[in-house]
């Protein structure tokens, strides 16, 4: 279905909406007519995507065309096994829709999307089961977390608490025998736990487990008498805490204490023990005896990150590298038993093994006959949803659009298709036809060719530099620049690859402890903007490897994005203050305070662009006022910061919602 825009008294009155689909052909329309008083003139419109809604219209010459989702996918958040019923909640799409498939009946009885007080729900991983009742901790509004209940009889969804100080993230939530919720939050609120009573319904903030900066609370189990509480990100650690009394003590391994960058990731106990699991360079399993935590063993399978947990008796189950392990705790032996995929949810239940992926898919592994059942809910009528940005590019008549896989629209045909990437791009650029991102959680530079779809790694961040803020490409130098922020070091590092010669090289913390925001270029010179409070901005020689200068154009904020153009070296804070540099020297000139939040920049041969969530403008250089282009966005970048892109016929792209906008200026 087409969307007409009518446009009256600041506002767009009239549009239709379709359904997504995975894939998508779109047509260009004609002119509508946008009616002002006094007169008309044209005004682009094009078919709807999925989740566009109306917005003020756009600038005088400015031509907008609504080219729909970047992305459709499935992503699956957590999945929690109740009885025959495998509840699956998913990821990043807004609002979120929460499934249920019926292994026994062998198809989806559950297919809802969550709204909360008429807030959209934006997902969540906290679940657990009391009675006959779910519950599940879920994001609404921005930053905020709610706690929810869900009868699982009639499935009616019911918002119990919204989590104060504002939770941000419940990474996971655990049920004790009696009735009792744990949950285990992010360190936005210091790795805060709280209880809530189900029978009273009342809520009880147990306090703050953060020792260090920047932990989280995230993972958590509960048992007649003791809460366990996995602590990770910055400092690893695990608390056994008496119910009771709250008293707790440390009872992680000393081996776990020398383990540097990891974070404690997966939990679960029983009468007898407790079990595990890490995040880190190599997957770690520690199984205490819950009478003498001093008894231990610590496990090493061969793979990564322990995703998930599941204790059955004296055996050990977990979801690893490509499957599911057992680990009998008395003979002391590790084993996979299947390839089923797990990084959702793991639940054994009677013999039989139930888990979720990532994507789209549940699956069960019956012990016993080794008979495997994959289900990919696509195949069962779910629908997919339009994801949330995380990347942005535009060149050689496609568009690209990153988040848990890549959506690559080609611009002529509107034929959108979705190509698995080796991780989230964080941020893209295009060149000569070819696309290159930065890979979180890898820290790669990898390159695409969507003429043969190949996919190959040209350069990898520095260890620990997982999560790459931006890629930014040097036309002088032939060189592409990535900088990465490393989220559990702390500290950021700036990899350069060539083009011409294939090599690369990388360093870390060229600004100080900083993760590296953003970069520009201009005049042989690269300019590089480091994050956190009085953030540097400072100028480096890629002939020499020089650095030319340093200054710090903001106090108390910092750049989030930089664009070079006529002598001036424009930056924009990242709470809404654009300055002005002289690109020779670092000198600090002109600022002036545009928005409340901040964005990136661009310059062209036409003049500065930049993008907010809320807005696409264009700086006016005498005065530094913004011309605001395109408003009302409302993107969704998730977990990331707005991006612009421009082809090289001079046409911007931004997202609204999770809709790209084609952007033509009058120039």
């Amino acid at each position: 279905m087409y969307k007409l825009f009518v446009y009256t008294r600041g506002k767009f009155i009239l549009g239709f909406r379709n359904s997504g689909t995975r894939r998508t052909r779109l047509r260009p329309l004609a002119l509508a007519i946008l009616l002002v008083a006094g007169g008309f003139f044209p005004l682009a419109c094009s078919e709807a995507g999925e989740g566009a809604g109306a917005a003020a219209g756009p600038g005088a010459g400015v031509r907008v065309t609504d080219i729909g989702p970047g992305l459709l996918s499935l992503e699956i958040n957590r999945t929690y096994l109740a009885g025959d019923t495998h509840y699956v909640l998913s990821r990043r799409v807004v609002p979120a829709t929460l499934m249920g498939y019926d292994w026994v009946r062998g198809e989806v009885t559950l297919n809802r999307e969550v709204f909360l007080n008429g807030d959209p729900a934006t997902g969540g991983r906290g679940m657990a089961i009391v009675g006959d009742n779910l519950y599940i901790a879920m994001g609404v509004e921005e930053r905020q977390a709610a706690l929810v209940r869900v009868d699982l009889n009639t499935h009616e969804i019911e918002e119990l608490e919204r989590l104060f100080p504002p939770v941000r993230v419940v990474w996971d939530m655990a049920a004790s025998p009696d009735g009792k919720l744990y949950l285990a939050t992010s360190r936005q609120t210091n790795a805060r736990v709280y209880e809530y009573d189900t029978e009273r319904g009342e809520l009880r903030d147990l306090g703050e487990f953060e020792e260090e900066p920047r932990q989280d609370a995230r993972s958590i189990a509960a048992t007649e008498d003791k809460l366990y509480v996995g602590i990770g990100y910055n400092a690893i650690n695990l608390w056994s805490v008496d119910r009771r009394t709250h008293e707790r003590e440390s009872i992680l391994p000393p081996e776990f204490r020398e383990k540097e960058h990891y974070w404690l990731y997966s939990l679960d106990a029983n009468e007898d023990w407790v079990a595990a699991g890490t995040e880190g360079p190599e997957g770690l399993l520690a199984v205490i005896d819950r009478s003498d935590y001093s008894n231990y063993r610590i496990v090493e399978y061969g793979g990564s990150t322990l995703h998930f947990i599941d204790l059955a008796g004296d055996t050990v189950y977990f979801g690893g590298g490509s499957g599911v392990w057992a680990y009998d705790i008395k003979g002391d032996t590790v084993e996979k038993v299947t390839s089923m995929p797990v990084n959702r949810g793991l639940f054994y239940r009677d013999g039989v093994l139930y888990g979720g992926a990532g994507r789209e898919r549940i699956g069960s592994y019956d012990l016993s006959s080794g008979e495997l059942q994959v289900v990919n809910l696509l195949d069962e009528g779910v629908e997919t949803g339009a994801e949330p940005a995380q990347s942005l590019a535009a060149g050689g008549g496609k568009l690209y659009y990153g988040g848990r896989s890549l959506g690559v629209r080609d611009l002529e045909s509107g034929e959108l298709e979705t190509v698995d990437a080796p991780g989230e791009a964080k941020s893209m650029v295009v060149v000569d036809g070819l696309l290159y991102m930065g890979m979180y959680t890898s820290g790669n530079l990898v390159s695409y060719d969507p003429a043969t779809g190949t996919i190959e790694t040209l350069a990898e961040a520095p260890e620990g530099q997982l999560r790459p803020r931006i890629v930014h490409y040097d036309e002088a130098h032939r060189l592409l620049l990535m900088g990465t922020q490393a989220d559990e070091l702390g500290g950021g590092a700036l990899t350069v690859y060539n083009l011409e010669t294939g090599e690369s090289e990388s360093w870390v913390n060229p600004l100080g402890e900083r993760a590296i925001a953003t970069l520009a270029s201009g005049d042989g010179v690269i300019y590089v903007a480091a994050q956190r409070g009085g953030g540097p901005v400072g100028a480096w020689d890629p002939k020499t490897g020089e650095w030319l200068w340093e200054t710090v154009p903001l106090e108390n904020d910092w750049v989030m994005g930089l664009a070079e153009r006529d002598g001036r070296l424009y930056g924009l804070g990242v709470r809404g203050t654009v300055v002005v540099m002289d690109p020779r020297t670092g000198e600090v000139g002109e600022k002036k305070r545009l928005f409340s939040w901040g964005g990136r920049l661009m310059a062209d041969d036409e003049g500065v662009y930049g993008v907010t969530d809320e807005k696409f403008f264009r700086i006016e250089p005498a005065t530094l006022e913004p011309e605001i282009l395109v408003d009302e966005l409302n993107s969704r970048w998730v977990p990331n910061w707005p991006a612009l892109a421009r082809d090289e016929d001079g046409a911007f792209y931004v997202v609204r919602e999770a809709n790209v906008l084609k952007v033509e200026v009058a120039q």
